[in-house]
Protein backbone atom coordinates (compact mmCIF):
# COMPACT_ATOMS: atom_id res chain seq x y z
CA UNK A 1 0.00 0.00 0.00
CA UNK A 2 1.73 3.24 -0.83
CA UNK A 3 2.38 6.08 1.43
CA UNK A 4 0.39 9.07 1.43
CA UNK A 5 2.27 12.47 0.77
CA UNK A 6 1.67 14.77 3.08
CA UNK A 7 0.04 18.33 2.03
CA UNK A 8 2.12 21.30 3.97
CA UNK A 9 4.16 23.63 2.79
CA UNK A 10 7.40 22.64 4.09
CA UNK A 11 6.65 19.32 2.61
CA UNK A 12 10.12 19.74 0.25
CA UNK A 13 11.90 20.69 4.00
CA UNK A 14 15.28 18.72 3.79
CA UNK A 15 15.01 19.09 7.74
CA UNK A 16 11.73 17.50 7.94
CA UNK A 17 11.24 14.77 10.15
CA UNK A 18 8.66 13.15 7.88
CA UNK A 19 10.61 13.63 5.04
CA UNK A 20 14.16 12.46 6.87
CA UNK A 21 11.53 9.43 7.79
CA UNK A 22 10.93 8.44 4.45
CA UNK A 23 14.63 9.22 3.63
CA UNK A 24 15.40 6.04 5.78
CA UNK A 25 13.42 3.68 3.80
CA UNK A 26 15.33 4.32 0.51
CA UNK A 27 18.26 1.89 -0.28
CA UNK A 28 21.70 2.90 1.31
CA UNK A 29 23.35 3.65 -1.99
CA UNK A 30 20.65 6.63 -2.65
CA UNK A 31 21.90 8.69 0.35
CA UNK A 32 24.81 9.62 -0.79
CA UNK A 33 26.38 12.05 -3.69
CA UNK A 34 28.91 10.47 -5.07
CA UNK A 35 30.28 13.72 -6.25
CA UNK A 36 30.79 14.78 -2.72
CA UNK A 37 33.02 11.85 -1.87
CA UNK A 38 34.92 12.45 -5.14
CA UNK A 39 38.82 14.18 -4.80
CA UNK A 40 38.73 17.78 -4.87
CA UNK A 41 40.22 17.96 -8.15
CA UNK A 42 38.96 15.19 -9.57
CA UNK A 43 35.35 16.26 -10.54
CA UNK A 44 36.55 19.57 -12.20
CA UNK A 45 39.23 17.72 -13.96
CA UNK A 46 37.45 15.15 -15.57
CA UNK A 47 39.17 12.27 -14.10
CA UNK A 48 36.42 10.12 -12.17
CA UNK A 49 35.72 7.02 -13.73
CA UNK A 50 32.24 4.81 -13.79
CA UNK A 51 34.69 2.02 -11.55
CA UNK A 52 34.66 4.42 -8.72
CA UNK A 53 31.59 6.10 -8.79
CA UNK A 54 30.15 3.12 -8.38
CA UNK A 55 32.12 2.02 -6.01
CA UNK A 56 31.50 5.15 -3.94
CA UNK A 57 27.80 5.21 -4.62
CA UNK A 58 27.27 1.63 -2.40
CA UNK A 59 29.10 3.87 0.43
CA UNK A 60 26.03 3.95 3.18
CA UNK A 61 25.86 6.82 5.43
CA UNK A 62 26.19 4.17 8.38
CA UNK A 63 29.69 3.49 6.63
CA UNK A 64 31.21 7.24 6.56
CA UNK A 65 29.67 8.70 10.14
CA UNK A 66 31.92 6.59 11.96
CA UNK A 67 34.63 7.24 10.04
CA UNK A 68 34.56 10.92 10.30
CA UNK A 69 32.56 11.92 13.33
CA UNK A 70 32.81 10.85 17.28
CA UNK A 71 29.70 12.07 18.40
CA UNK A 72 26.26 13.79 17.14
CA UNK A 73 23.69 14.72 18.28
CA UNK A 74 20.69 17.20 16.63
CA UNK A 75 16.90 18.77 17.62
CA UNK A 76 14.91 20.92 15.82
CA UNK A 77 11.62 21.59 14.23
CA UNK A 78 10.38 23.02 11.00
CA UNK A 79 11.93 26.38 12.09
CA UNK A 80 15.09 26.10 14.37
CA UNK A 81 17.52 23.40 14.55
CA UNK A 82 21.01 22.92 15.66
CA UNK A 83 23.19 20.40 15.30
CA UNK A 84 26.72 19.30 17.26
CA UNK A 85 28.91 17.17 15.56
CA UNK A 86 32.47 15.99 17.18
CA UNK A 87 34.89 15.20 14.57
CA UNK A 88 36.77 12.16 14.58
CA UNK A 89 38.78 12.17 11.51
CA UNK A 90 40.98 14.52 9.11
CA UNK A 91 42.48 17.46 9.93
CA UNK A 92 39.36 18.76 12.40
CA UNK A 93 39.57 15.51 14.35
CA UNK A 94 39.10 16.71 17.82
CA UNK A 95 37.17 20.10 17.26
CA UNK A 96 33.48 20.45 17.85
CA UNK A 97 31.36 21.91 14.90
CA UNK A 98 27.82 23.43 15.91
CA UNK A 99 25.68 24.52 13.27
CA UNK A 100 21.99 26.56 14.26
CA UNK A 101 19.38 28.01 12.08
CA UNK A 102 16.63 29.72 13.20
CA UNK A 103 14.26 30.82 10.31
CA UNK A 104 16.52 30.26 7.56
CA UNK A 105 19.23 31.81 8.93
CA UNK A 106 22.40 29.93 9.84
CA UNK A 107 25.06 30.38 12.86
CA UNK A 108 28.35 28.32 12.83
CA UNK A 109 31.02 27.64 15.31
CA UNK A 110 34.01 25.87 15.05
CA UNK A 111 36.10 24.73 18.06
CA UNK A 112 39.16 23.92 16.00
CA UNK A 113 41.61 21.31 17.68
CA UNK A 114 45.30 22.50 18.01
CA UNK A 115 47.28 23.27 15.11
CA UNK A 116 43.86 23.94 12.50
CA UNK A 117 44.23 27.67 11.07
CA UNK A 118 40.84 29.24 12.49
CA UNK A 119 40.66 32.09 9.45
CA UNK A 120 41.30 29.66 7.06
CA UNK A 121 38.50 27.73 8.28
CA UNK A 122 36.41 30.42 9.03
CA UNK A 123 36.71 31.67 4.93
CA UNK A 124 35.90 28.28 4.15
CA UNK A 125 33.07 27.42 6.03
CA UNK A 126 31.57 31.13 4.92
CA UNK A 127 32.27 30.62 1.39
CA UNK A 128 30.66 27.29 0.50
CA UNK A 129 27.46 28.47 2.92
CA UNK A 130 27.57 31.60 0.28
CA UNK A 131 27.71 29.24 -3.00
CA UNK A 132 24.91 27.20 -1.48
CA UNK A 133 22.83 30.62 -1.14
CA UNK A 134 22.33 30.62 2.80
CA UNK A 135 22.26 33.13 5.15
CA UNK A 136 24.89 33.18 7.50
CA UNK A 137 24.69 35.65 10.80
CA UNK A 138 27.80 34.82 11.93
CA UNK A 139 30.75 31.86 11.21
CA UNK A 140 32.87 31.63 14.14
CA UNK A 141 36.33 29.94 15.01
CA UNK A 142 38.38 29.30 17.61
Amino acid sequence: MPRERRAHPDEDDPLDPMRRHRAADLPQGLLVCPAALEPAGSVAMGTSNAATTSARMGASLEDLVPALVRRIAWSGDRHRGAVRIELGAGELAGGTLLVQADDGRVRVHLDAPPGADPRRWQERITERLATRGLITDSVEVT
